[in-house]
């Protein structure tokens, strides 16, 4: 017992006081651990008894209660501690298992974490601003539509996708939109949008959160799809576009923007008219991806701008626009930028054939930056420059195996 080994301990001499070779203290040591844990493991059987409420952070009367929440598109929809949601609490007595959430004065709010995760419908009518501000504040929600307002009320609605996986694996589909803004991390990654912005203006799609809108090519079913009608280019941060699809319908104006890192990296992007330029300055940044253009822009430019920035692009040039009458320069300033890349730009019907299609330039100013290059045209469309640098070593030429422009590069 225990106060049978205490009392044999306390007779015990200083000298033998060894835990292994003491089996006194060896038996006090195991009781005391055994008092512990037992002491221990009430309390927590004490805390998840029957009928015992759940701990929780919110105050009295909130709808949350704690424990797990499940959406009602399967998706996790459990607050982290400290977060109180409310927007549509899930089998609040009296009500459906999952409510809607509407609107008021144009306005849906959903500003705290997790806020309208549970929300079975998100409707927005006369709308000025979907605002899903909250981490995973509108997150996993697959059934939400907008209608913008229109004047005098507001030019359309605001979509704002600020916290972090606020708008992930949602489905979105609107009218009337005037901007498209995916400023947190992951904030659309996995979304689907089929959205038709305000005719005269169209709203450019912002993905400038970390992964903010893309998808992974590795997991069935996690595709990051955006249809947007009247839009006005594309802005992609950090790995924000990777692997993504953006279908820029009846495209109003404005650029194709990758300049970090990976930031269009495997993607595909589709733009039918008016685009002034495509940019890809960060490593990597469209690397893989496969674009095609349809009447871009007068003077229309690509510049890849840094190691491996257009590596194995796929670009796609169809001009029927007769207006159009020169295309801007082709730009390769990193190591292997443009390497094994594939350029095609052909004139359609009802395109002139005799009339010519200008190209400013190719330029190739790095070790390997033109490597493998490939270009295909048609007839009618003429390069006016191709300059290669030079380089010292054999293997860091920069036009090397580059085919589609004989005799003009040097």
């Amino acid at each position: 017992s225990f106060k049978n080994c205490k009392t044999q301990l306390q007779s015990t001499s200083p000298a033998s006081l060894d835990f292994e070779q003491n089996p006194n203290l060896q038996m006090f040591t195991k009781l005391i651990l055994s008092s512990l844990f037992t002491i221990f493991n009430i309390d927590i059987i004490q805390s998840q008894a029957p009928g015992a409420p759940p701990p929780h952070w919110c105050p009295a009367g909130h709808p949350y209660k704690g424990g797990p929440v499940t959406g009602p598109f399967g998706q996790d929809c459990t607050p982290s501690q400290g977060d109180c949601p409310g927007a549509c609490p899930v089998g609040e007595k009296g009500k459906p298992m999952y409510q809607a959430l509407k609107s008021v004065n144009g306005k849906i709010s959903c500003g705290v974490n997790f806020d309208c995760c549970s929300c079975s419908l998100i409707e927005c009518i006369d709308c000025v601003e979907l605002n899903c501000n909250g981490d995973q504040g509108c997150f996993g929600a697959k059934n939400i539509q907008i209608k913008g307002a229109i004047p005098p009320t507001s030019n359309g609605a605001l979509i704002s996708c600020n916290g972090d996986l606020s708008c992930k694996e949602t489905v979105i589909s609107g009218t009337n939109i005037a901007s498209i803004a995916c400023t947190g991390d992951q904030s659309c990654q996995f979304a689907r949008m089929v959205l038709t912005c305000v005719t005269d203006l169209g709203c450019p799609l912002e993905c400038v959160g970390d992964n903010s809108c893309s998808s992974d090519p590795l997991v069935y079913g996690k595709n990051a799809v955006f249809q947007i009608t009247n839009a006005n280019g594309i802005a992609c941060s950090a790995a924000a576009c990777q692997h993504g699809y953006f279908n820029l319908a009846k495209n109003i104006g404005g650029t194709i923007g990758c300049n970090a890192y990976d930031s269009c990296k495997g993607s595909t992007i589709i733009a039918d008219q008016n685009i002034g330029s495509m940019t890809c300055s960060g490593m990597d940044a469209c690397r893989g991806a496969a674009i095609y253009l349809t009447n871009p822009a007068n003077g229309f430019s690509l510049l890849c701008g840094a190691a491996f920035s257009c590596e194995g692009l796929q670009i796609y040039i169809t001009v029927t626009d007769s207006t159009i009458k020169s295309l801007g320069s082709i730009t390769c300033n990193g190591a292997s930028a443009c390497a094994n890349m594939k350029i095609m730009i052909i004139t359609r019907f009802p395109y002139p054939a005799t009339q010519e299609l200008t190209v400013s330039s190719l330029t190739c100013g790095a070790p390997k930056s033109c490597s493998n290059l490939v270009v295909t045209k048609s007839a009618n469309v003429k390069f006016t420059s191709c300059h290669c640098s030079t380089s010292s070593l054999p293997a860091d030429v920069a036009c090397g195996g580059l085919r589609g422009l004989p005799g003009q590069c040097v």
